[in-house]
């Protein structure tokens, strides 16, 4: 099913078209596949056209549903356009959920989370400028309790249009302002990113370690253990490896028996970066062992990712797309998966596919030092 759904979407865009008939026709030489190419991108050019008269048309539907609705439906229902809203958003199918936001706010306009979600919205859509303008309106209606999400998401919007400062001032504010432990969370997991962002690696492990120090005093043991696993990655980011297996090895001592294992999710980080392909594997067999026993089907994202690392170490790179691929099924909205493909086209020297993946990662994440980095190393080749 996964591979079902994996190719529909490759289908859906241009360059996957072209893509994934190339794969399937498996030209002989170099001759043929330029031929093919050129009848192939035609039709690829075609059913783009098609499918944005197709994507207006839904939209406009979805919107006359809406206004249909809206009328009949009491206050509590106009719960479900919010959730709605948030499916298509994580489904990365943005037209659909900002119809259902816009029906949200209109029926709710004095509420600072109608506003919140329009952010929410174009921060995902990269209209940063917009996504502020919608925080600014929630701040304005928001009660006490509800504004330091507000101001920290704020904050991440003019990161991410280059205000700097700006975001910097904002997020102090947010962290003074803070009025529980959630709160200051939020805020040091935003202060991670600011510095991530920066390409101040260890500046933003330091905000995770702060984050995790408060994570610890409101979760269970177990619990905090599982989660220092599965977000180790800003250790391995900033070159800590040995920190990072020490904390692993001191969780695999400390778990029972039946989940221990689940350290092997963390050693996956390790091995990803360092190249022990074959460390790796043992981490990759271990970790699906997990899953199928416990059905925890998001945790294949891990693998999927684990699984490209090795392809991409053993220079083996169109199966290492096809794992970024996956990873992006599973989060339409990460935008290192498409840094990743970039990487990978490049290798390949498909340079105008490796061009159209970074491009989709700087739309959303224009000021991102990892982003331009690989950019830069697209437009020098």
């Amino acid at each position: 099913a996964r591979q079902r759904t994996r190719q529909v979407e490759e289908l859906r865009e241009r360059a996957g078209f072209i893509e994934h008939m190339e794969r399937a026709i498996q030209p002989r030489d170099e001759e043929q596949r330029r031929a093919i190419r050129s009848i192939i991108e035609v039709t690829a050019r075609e059913n783009a056209a098609i499918m944005e008269e197709m994507h207006t048309s839904l939209r406009s539907a979805m919107e006359e549903l809406i206004a249909e609705l809206e009328p009949l439906l009491d206050p509590e229902q106009y719960e479900i356009m919010r959730r709605i809203g948030g499916l298509y958003l994580r489904l990365n199918q943005l037209d659909s959920a900002l119809v259902y936001y816009q029906g949200y706010k209109n029926q709710l306009p004095q509420q600072a989370e109608s506003y919140q979600l329009l952010g929410d919205y174009y921060m995902v859509s990269g209209e940063m400028h917009l996504a502020s303008e919608n925080y600014e309106s929630a701040l304005l209606l928001a009660d006490p309790t509800e504004k330091n999400s507000i101001m920290v998401d704020q904050s991440l919007a003019l990161l991410h249009s280059g205000k700097m400062e700006e975001a910097l001032t904002e997020l102090t504010n947010a962290i003074q302002s803070a009025k529980n432990i959630q709160d200051s969370i939020r805020t040091y997991n935003a202060l991670e990113d600011y510095y991530l962002i920066k390409g101040q690696l260890q500046k933003s492990l330091e905000q995770y370690k702060k984050k995790m120090d408060l994570n610890r005093r409101i979760y269970p043991p177990k619990d905090f253990d599982v989660l220092s696993i599965l977000t180790i990655e800003p250790y391995i980011t900033a070159n800590k490896f040995d920190e990072a297996a020490v904390i692993l090895e001191e969780i695999h001592n400390n778990l029972n028996e039946k989940i221990k294992n689940i350290v092997y999710f963390g050693y996956m980080y390790i091995y990803a970066e360092t190249g022990d392909t074959a460390r790796l594997r043992k981490a990759i067999d271990e970790a699906t062992k997990i899953i199928e026993a416990y059905g925890e089907e998001m945790l294949w994202g891990n693998v999927y990712y684990a699984e490209a690392r090795i392809n991409e170490h053993l220079e083996e790179y169109e199966q290492a797309i096809d794992y970024y691929s996956r990873c992006l099924e599973m989060n339409a909205m990460s935008i290192s998966f498409n840094r990743a493909k970039a990487r990978c086209y490049r290798k390949l020297e498909e340079y105008d596919k490796s061009e159209l993946e970074i491009q989709k990662a700087l739309k959303s994440r224009p000021f991102s030092a990892m982003n331009n980095y690989e950019a830069a190393l697209l437009y020098l080749d």
